[in-house]
């Protein structure tokens, strides 16, 4: 995505959402993308605008808090696959 032109998902510079659903070029979900409460949420409660990939512990204890002391220091997605 950071490779991509402004105008891939916005129509206008200063716009703050996508205009584009992100599964029209990312359908094939797969993994934890599809388990648990992950089908029902935005691309964006996850994946950040901007630098996409999800690679720290912070994005996933968002949501799964009681997981903070679970394999520390190492990053979520090195065990459980998206």
């Amino acid at each position: 995505m950071a490779e991509m032109d402004c105008g891939g998902c916005h129509t206008a510079a200063p716009e703050k959402l996508p205009v584009s659903d992100c599964a029209g070029c990312h359908g094939d979900r797969s993994g934890l993308h599809l388990e648990g409460a992950h089908p029902g949420l935005e691309c964006t409660q996850c994946h950040l605008p901007h630098r996409w990939a999800v690679s720290e512990r912070g994005a996933c204890l968002e949501c799964h808090s009681d997981m903070a002391d679970h394999n520390v220091p190492d990053f979520c997605g090195d065990c459980h696959g998206f």
